[in-house]
């Protein structure tokens, strides 16, 4: 159902879209089977549970009720994984959105949450610590199979530079390096990805990165060009502004348990119905936040970004899965990017003006 392999995947003639082990179409869908390629553990799908009226009424509750923009923004941008080839841009094949801060800020927690929309987000989160020994090349398989979605790589705070910095590196690419095997012969390469990926760390990310003297232009390259760290310390945000109902964790957690995969068809079947309109709310935006923007040469992949989470939370509520506070998100954009600008300055990443 997608096209040939070109440098936009998911082109808007597509007629369905993949989801596990699941072909959704407008109208129905069918079990497809997967190749041995894929992670075993997600060949029979990524589960769901519960109905989608009760995970919307629960998103709401939990973000919209209670006023928690950078929770709000995560869920978005789940949403706007799916749209992120339909922007149609050759260079773009999304970005890397990093949560740091310390303990209790919920970063796990609600990077599952978002990850609910397409199933059991236990079922799709990967151990980013280098005591689990999920190699660099496992998470990159793990993305290059979900392909227009994508797992929370979760707590990497402990990971050595050299390994993040490779997998910050071939996540902002949106494909694997290059590489010869031991007869000097090209490796294998996987299929590229086209999604909004999540990572969180107690450590600064954008420094850990920097830290890497084996791949430190790269590095900085794919920093400046693709990353967008939420540094909850730095923005100045509390445990008590980011969970202030003391029963909020309580909520999120059987939310987790008791509600996921349902939300997904529903927003899948909208965007595969509404595809013109879809992508030109997408070509509006761009022009809205390109002509906005500080500095859209070097900024042009965080425009992307915005663009895709601001068009998200215009689609959604027509989906009827989220209302969000756009006007809140678009002021929680502006901070963050204040923010790594401000970082890039303080720890001296190098900055190359291309790939």
């Amino acid at each position: 159902t997608e096209t040939p392999a070109t440098d936009v995947a998911y082109a808007p003639q597509a007629d369905g879209f993949i989801l596990g082990n699941k072909l959704i179409t407008k109208d129905a869908e069918k079990t497809i089977l997967l190749s041995d390629h894929v992670r075993q553990d997600w060949r029979k799908g990524f589960g769901t549970a519960g109905t989608p009226a009760e995970w919307a009424r629960g998103i709401h509750e939990v973000t919209v009720a209670s006023g928690n923009i950078p929770y709000q923004f995560v869920v978005l941008s789940e949403f706007a994984n799916v749209l992120v080839s339909l922007l149609g841009r050759s260079e773009y094949h999304g970005n890397l959105i990093t949560l740091v801060g310390g303990s209790g800020l919920g970063k796990s927690t609600i990077c599952k949450l978002a990850l609910s929309l397409w199933g059991n987000p236990d079922l799709l989160t990967l151990n980013g610590n280098p005591s689990a020994g999920i190699t660099a090349k496992a998470f990159q398989k793990a993305l290059s199979s979900m392909r227009h979605t994508s797992p929370l790589i979760d707590e990497v705070g402990k990971q050595q530079s050299s390994v993040l910095g490779e997998l910050v590196y071939v996540i902002a690419m949106g494909k694997s390096r290059d590489g010869l095997g031991p007869d000097r012969k090209p490796l294998p390469v996987d299929d590229p990805w086209f999604s909004l990926t999540k990572m969180t760390s107690n450590k600064p990310i954008l420094q850990m990165v920097s830290e890497d003297e084996n791949d430190t232009e790269d590095a900085g390259d794919a920093i400046q060009k693709r990353v967008f760290e939420i540094n909850f310390n730095r923005l100045g945000y509390t445990r008590d502004d980011l969970t202030s109902d003391p029963e909020m964790g309580t909520k999120v957690q059987k939310l987790i348990d008791s509600q996921y995969g349902t939300a997904a068809y529903i927003w899948l079947r909208f965007i595969l119905g509404n595809m013109d309109d879809v992508i030109a709310k997408l070509d509006a935006n761009y022009g809205i936040v390109k002509k906005r923007s500080p500095d859209h040469s070097g900024e042009r992949f965080i425009d992307y970004l915005e663009t895709l989470i601001l068009t998200a939370a215009e689609l959604t509520p027509l989906a009827g899965l989220m209302f969000p506070d756009k006007a809140g998100i678009q002021e929680f954009i502006a901070r963050v990017r204040a923010d790594m600008s401000t970082t890039r300055a303080d720890t001296k990443i190098p900055m190359l003006d291309a790939f």
